[in-house]
């Protein structure tokens, strides 16, 4: 195995859920991994626009129910070829460099 699949999820304020997946070139180690968990916010979440990944909202937008948030779900090693162009240190830099607060307050649908 020798690439990284993310898992990610968005759940609104009604509780409907989509997911969705993104596999990058390389593999994580055990303390990447915890580097890269370490970069969520307090209660888990992260803004995926902000690190160059699309939100998951496949519905029309609702103002009073949705938000730009996401809990990543799983990580996990895969023989698939790479979905996107960067490096799991690359996506690690990405995490690490974001200030998830304010990619809320900035983020938009057109994202």
């Amino acid at each position: 195995m020798s690439n990284t699949c993310i898992h990610y999820r968005y759940a609104d304020g009604a509780n409907c859920k989509q997911g969705g997946s993104v596999i990058f070139s390389g593999l994580l180690s055990t303390s990447e991994l915890s580097a890269l968990q370490d970069t969520l916010d307090s209660e888990g979440f992260f803004v995926p626009t902000a690190i160059g990944l699309p939100h998951l909202l496949k519905v029309a937008f609702d103002e009073d129910i949705d938000h730009p948030y996401h809990t990543l779900q799983d990580i996990e090693p895969v023989d698939q070829p790479p979905t996107d162009s960067r490096t799991v240190a690359q996506l690690l830099t990405a995490f690490q460099k974001a200030d998830w607060e304010t990619a809320a307050t900035e983020w938009t649908m057109s994202q």
